[in-house]
């Protein structure tokens, strides 16, 4: 007889922790480009942290739906609650770093500052004023992820929060697209999982290009399937576990197909695109089986305090680490290009830690000071006026 798998915890402290080790392949990817070492550019599981991104995107659908799924099955599900902590969640630190970007950009423009030549959309070296406004505001917006701007201007990376902010918008788009046939969650997580591949491959061959790099170029249409993948990997793993052991080996092995796929990527040319494909699967393999390990208790380190508090942070470290990457290296050390790959890698190593320690800043004074009033604000707009008092 079939039985139902322990449910998943309230708080999933593995997936917290996992966010900082997504954090850290992001700023890898970005921080070999202030180093001479083409080498560590080039080596596969650093050339690739791009996908840090895709697995933010899974992660985000499979959370969302842990946290909200039982307000929806109830009826309870409050559309303008769900968007105005989401907001509260991601405007703060967009808000303070397009800030410090516009400086970067005024100084660069002015020449008191020169940026890495694959930073130019932020240098403003050469680019209309009219240009630039449009970008601005897009940016203001939340809407730079979605064909709204040529280039990526000012904190690059905040177009993947903007790609969070347009799911957000379709979350109840996406409960309804779930709710389609076939009713086995099995065979939903299968066709959406499918649909993907199929998509992806389709995409590269009309533009010859890859569906994971999309960023200010329709990043949207990169989060809208990965976000779909992560809700059904947790309305499947309401109805099946692999069981403590499998669940283990299933992430090892999710781990080892990540690894050998984008191995294989970079070694045989024209196999990139599927390759990267098969390593997004990977990743969402890994979200699934982090969860299913902690639901029966086999991944404590990963609950332990520094990795969950490294996780909490990682948002933040998210948002500043190209900041603080111009700083130290275009701003403060702008000779500084280690070519050989052990200097190199140290020199990422030192931005990752400068980063962090800024973000345990950021975090406390920015991030959750900002979500707390954006959050009470919004439950005072929502809050039904006070009838009006007639004296007699």
């Amino acid at each position: 007889m079939r039985t139902s798998p322990p449910p998943f915890p309230n708080a999933i402290p593995a997936l917290t922790s996992l966010r900082y080790c997504a954090a850290i392949w992001v700023v890898f990817y970005h921080f070999s480009h202030f180093t001479g070492s083409v080498a560590l550019q080039e080596f596969p599981l650093v050339a690739s942290g791009y996908l840090g991104v895709d697995f933010f995107f899974i992660l985000s659908g499979f959370v969302l739906t842990h946290v909200y799924q039982p307000q929806i099955a109830a009826g309870r599900f409050d559309y303008w609650a769900f968007l105005s902590r989401r907001f509260a969640r991601i405007y703060p630190m967009h808000a303070a770093t397009l800030l410090a970007f516009v400086g970067f950009g005024l100084a660069a423009r002015s020449g008191a500052l020169v940026v890495e030549p694959w930073l130019s959309g932020m240098s403003f070296a050469g680019i209309d004023h009219a240009v630039i406004f449009r970008a601005l505001i897009a940016n203001l917006t939340l809407i730079h992820a979605w064909g709204s701007t040529g280039w990526l201007f000012f904190n690059q990376p905040s177009w993947s929060i903007s790609a969070e902010w347009f799911a957000y918008l379709l979350f109840p788009v996406l409960v309804m697209i779930r709710r389609l046939p076939p009713r086995s969650e099995t065979a939903k997580l299968f066709g959406i999982a499918t649909a993907f591949v199929i998509f992806a491959l389709v995409y590269a061959a009309m533009f010859k290009g890859e569906l994971t790099r999309l960023s200010w170029n329709a990043g949207i249409m990169r989060i809208f399937p990965e976000f779909l993948i992560g809700m059904s990997l947790h309305r499947f793993g309401e109805t099946w576990s692999a069981g403590p052991r499998g669940a283990v080996a299933g992430l090892v092995g999710s781990f080892i197909l990540v690894v050998v796929s984008l191995c294989i990527g970079a070694a045989v040319s024209g196999l990139e695109v599927a390759m990267a494909v098969i390593a997004t699967l990977g990743l969402a393999g890994i979200v699934f089986f982090a969860a299913d390990s902690d639901r029966h208790g086999k991944l404590r380190p990963f609950g332990s305090t520094v990795p969950v508090y490294l996780g909490e942070i990682s948002y933040s470290v998210y948002m500043v680490h190209l900041g603080v990457g111009i700083l130290l290296y275009d701003a403060l050390l702008p000779r500084w290009r280690p070519a050989d790959v052990p200097t190199a890698i140290v020199t990422v190593l030192a931005g990752l830690v400068a980063a962090t320690i800024l973000s345990m800043l950021t975090y406390r004074l920015i991030e959750v000071p900002g979500r707390r009033w954006l959050v009470a604000r919004a439950r005072t707009l929502q809050a039904p006026a006070p009838e009006a008092r007639h004296d007699a």
